[in-house]
């Protein structure tokens, strides 16, 4: 039947066949070097012939016995041709498929990344994880492999799967002539698990070890990253003014571009450097705008991450009433690594509008999650609560076995801000056993934020 076409409808099929694409004749002209009105006829004719029916192979194998007949040189072109086409078109895990195909793993891999991208914006990471899972399979180890599976990590961690994302990093391995690019990026990624796990001497010892390695980076946007994993190291560290100073030149060089999800994190994160500081109304104004292009951008995922410190703009400045709707409402977004952060957040500001009740319930979701830090402030808070709210029986048996927790916690935390709360907790209201066994430990209490240094002091006993 093949034979009996003519050269021109011979040439469209074994096109089709390896590009998958039918549909589009102005691409198929690009692709067979025919003018329009010829691959018309040609499709025409080939669908008379039984090879295509509305613009698609009858069956399978028979555009397989096709591709196959297809000599490789001009099979790796038209994949070619075909990535770029479906990456102009929008189309980038398609893009890759045909990319990959061809041998154009590193296209192939930004076209996969873009892929990512997308879905991680609109808060889809387990559609991005399945992508990602995707082309790992297909891609030789290397360079590439690497790439990918290091966004597989981070796709892992925004889920809030700690450990999950601890073994797929031990899985990365970089070839020994990775380019400074790549390496950067597993410090990154290596930095921001963590970050997550409340690990800060770590993460701002890994950082700055590799401070060298960020200057020999071309990637703006990987020097970009840099900066802002360092200015939040520098902020939980209780330097805001030296965070500030490295995040608003790079704010200022974004406003500039093509807004994107950048921005929206960079403009987060300097409003609350300037809520640290007490400059409420200037980090309501960032977090707003932060919030405000999210929205616009479609990003659920930072849509939460500026709803999580736009609540707390709110609350500093007594508007309590827009803070908690707000809040709520995005605790519904969807299951992010964020999320937590906004229930801290949130739980915080009902204790302190006197709606202990809500606080508690939503300090006891938090004592479920695997993170240090956050199961720390959560443990101690609810006992917190329970002193205030909680039944007879809650203060004499749940408080005490929580506050017994929290301690266990105080080990493997480092998150100042948590330790310190875990303190004071135990400090008012734990058992003598308790405090002594709280005083017994190697705690750097010079790290304790400064909002929590006068409480604290009050309760330690003299000379402690």
């Amino acid at each position: 039947r093949l034979a009996n076409l003519s050269p021109e409808a011979q040439r469209v099929v074994r096109t089709v066949a390896v590009t998958g694409s039918a549909n589009d004749v102005a691409f198929l002209t690009t692709a067979t070097g025919l003018g329009a009105p010829d691959v018309a006829d040609a499709l025409d004719e080939a669908e008379r012939a039984g090879f295509v029916a509305e613009r698609r192979f009858q069956h399978d194998l028979l555009r397989q016995t096709l591709y196959e007949s297809v000599e490789p040189q001009r099979k790796r072109l038209l994949h070619v041709l075909a990535g770029e086409h479906l990456e102009d078109a929008g189309f980038p895990e398609m893009a890759a498929e045909h990319l990959w195909a061809s041998g154009e793993y590193e296209r192939a891999r930004l076209a996969w990344s873009r892929q990512v991208w997308q879905l991680r914006s609109r808060g889809l990471l387990v559609e991005a994880g399945e992508v990602l899972e995707r082309a790992t399979a297909r891609l030789p180890d290397g360079a590439d492999n690497a790439w990918l599976r290091l966004q597989l990590v981070e796709v892992v961690r925004e889920t809030g799967r700690l450990e999950d994302a601890r073994r797929e990093l031990r899985q990365v391995t970089l070839p020994p002539d990775s380019v400074p690019a790549v390496r950067l990026r597993h410090v990154h990624v290596e930095a921001n698990l963590l970050l997550q796990a409340g690990s800060l001497a770590e993460a701002d010892e890994l950082l700055r070890a590799n401070e060298r390695l960020a200057t020999l980076v071309d990637d703006e946007e990987q020097r970009t990253a840099h900066t802002l994993l360092l200015a939040h190291v520098a902020r939980e560290q209780q330097r805001p003014e030296d965070a500030i100073t490295l995040l608003e030149p790079v704010v200022d060089r974004l406003r500039g571009q093509r807004p994107d999800v950048r921005l929206v994190q960079h403009l987060t994160s300097l409003g609350v450097l300037h809520d640290d500081v007490g400059r409420f109304e200037a980090g309501l104004a960032l977090h707003t705008e932060a919030f405000e292009l999210a929205e616009l951008l479609g990003s659920r995922y930072h849509q939460v991450e500026a709803a999580t410190n736009l609540v707390v703009s709110l609350q500093s400045l007594g508007r309590f009433g827009e803070a908690a709707p707000l809040g709520e409402q995005m605790l519904l977004a969807g299951d992010y690594d964020n999320v937590p952060t906004l229930r801290v957040n949130l739980a915080y500001g009902y204790f302190e509008a006197g709606l202990v009740a809500d606080a508690l319930r939503h300090y006891r979701e938090l004592t479920r999650r695997e993170e240090p830090h956050l199961r720390l402030i959560a443990l101690a808070r609810s006992a917190e609560c329970l002193a205030i709210v909680g039944t007879e029986a809650e203060r004499a048996l749940e408080a005490p076995r929580l506050i017994d927790a929290a301690l266990d916690e105080l080990a493997t935390a480092d998150y100042p801000a948590a330790v310190g709360r875990a303190m004071i907790v135990t400090l008012k209201l734990g058992s003598p056993e308790q405090r002594e066994r709280l005083l017994a430990m190697a705690l750097d209490r010079s790290l304790i934020p400064a909002y929590l240094q006068e409480e604290l002091a009050a309760l330690l006993p003299a000379g402690a």
